[in-house]
């Protein structure tokens, strides 16, 4: 203890001095910072055959040994989705909600964003009528009966996956534009979704997707007669020639490079 205490004069001795010395010390020489060293930054003890995958394959005493079966890996990831309840497998119907669960998940979801206070790209606040003129007559939560007739799709593009069936932007603060509180996340080309709700307008489906549920545009998705129909194409590992019904007007036709996609008439 008694160490301690003699020390103590010490430290602070040191602190005053280079106290002192920041003190003494220009804006501009505080500020400064050391130069740069010129890249690219390589660790020096990195050997060129390090970059190889095969240096670091053969430094395994049996890079060949199996490490799960076929089975075993089946098994491994069943064990994954069980443990994320997000993840959801669309083509087993037994575990979809019913419709008077989607019917209330809905409506709680208008609710909540409904009674938020939240902003526009401009800065003004977006107004209660606003949701009550613009989203609620075509949120129809009324019309999702309780048993559900499932239709099932695929995303044609990358499409948003939205809170409410709207393209709006909704800010939580003013200028806060890098996070739009109506947008979930993207879904990717050929994802599959199960449909269980269309807007009034026709213009936007509240879907279910192997990791997120929420409205797209159905302008987003292309339709499929069948589940089973839709499960055969997913086995394919993506498009195939053919031609899909994407609303009452429009067909797709997807090539099987997934590029071009062309609207035909």
């Amino acid at each position: 203890m008694n160490r301690l205490k003699n020390l103590l004069p010490v430290f602070i001795f040191v602190c005053l001095l280079m106290g002192n010395h920041l003190l003494g010390l220009t804006e501009e020489e505080k500020e400064s910072l050391p130069p740069l060293p010129s890249g690219p930054l390589l660790l020096t003890s990195i050997k060129p055959e390090q970059f190889s995958a095969d240096y670091w394959i053969n430094r395994l005493p049996d890079p060949d040994r199996i490490l799960k079966t076929p089975e075993e890996l089946k098994l491994f990831n069943q064990e994954i989705l069980a443990m994320s309840p997000d993840r959801v497998n669309i083509f087993k119907t037994e575990n979809l909600p019913r419709g008077s669960e989607i019917r209330s998940v809905v409506g709680q979801e208008y609710a909540t964003v409904s009674n938020r206070k939240l902003f526009d790209v401009g800065g003004a606040v977006i107004t209660k009528s606003f949701f009550e003129s613009n989203i609620k007559p075509i949120v129809q939560t009324n019309q999702i009966p309780d048993q559900i007739k499932l239709r099932w799709g695929v995303a044609v593009r990358a499409a948003s996956v939205r809170a409410l069936p709207s393209t709006v932007e909704m800010l939580e603060e003013v200028g806060d534009v890098e996070f739009d509180q109506l947008q979930y996340t993207l879904i990717k080309l050929w994802t599959p979704v199960v449909i269980y709700h269309e807007s009034s307008d026709g213009k936007w489906y509240y879907i279910q997707a192997p990791y997120v549920r929420g409205w797209v545009a159905s302008k987003d998705i292309a339709l499929f007669q069948t589940q089973s129909a839709l499960k055969n194409s997913c086995m394919l590992a993506g498009p195939r020639n053919g031609r899909f019904k994407i609303r009452k007007t429009h067909t797709f036709l997807i090539f099987s490079s997934f590029w071009p996609l062309e609207v035909l008439s």
